[in-house]
């Protein structure tokens, strides 16, 4: 019984290692709209109050934000990426390029949360929806992009240039 109970998690743990950035967007689009729902029906404040549903999906995409930083990190440590790395030419503007372009691609979950632009708001849910989910997955993605950079930099000045 123990035995087939590690199967069924050491099969997933692969699935998930193999096809981490699908897995990452079917949970991205799930719990967008699971939360969408509930800041929707259990929140406040007067952007919620004016614009409903199309900043509740906002509010929502900002809080999974933080949970895509915490599972491409369980990603990149529990599975060793940075030890399969090819130090290769990656280097510190690489590092610098993928900082920026992640924090470009984030900027609009705190816009909308912080100023509840009037011009964001004004769209329809669905685009709103579909639009903040591709924009999780593209942060996750630059995320991971600019965790791989710092760890070729921190690989190559450690060991030296190869």
């Amino acid at each position: 019984m123990l035995d087939r109970c590690f199967g069924v998690i050491k099969v997933s743990l692969n699935v998930f290692m193999r096809h981490f950035f699908k897995v990452m967007f079917f949970l991205n689009f799930v719990l967008t709209g699971v939360g969408g729902f509930f800041v929707f029906h259990y929140g406040g404040g007067v952007c919620l109050g004016q614009y409903g549903a199309t900043s509740a999906i906002v509010y929502s995409s900002a809080m999974i934000l933080s949970f895509n930083v915490l599972m491409c990190i369980f990603y990149f440590s529990f599975f060793k990426v940075a030890a399969r790395l090819p130090l290769g030419r990656v280097g510190v503007i690489h590092l610098l390029v993928a900082m920026l372009i992640t924090v470009v691609v984030a900027s609009p979950f705190f816009k909308g949360v912080i100023d509840c632009p009037a011009k964001l708001m004004q769209h329809n849910f669905a685009v709103i929806f579909i639009v903040f989910v591709i924009l999780e997955q593209a942060f996750l993605f630059c995320f991971f992009a600019t965790m791989v950079a710092f760890s070729c930099v921190m690989r190559r000045g450690k060991y030296g240039d190869l």
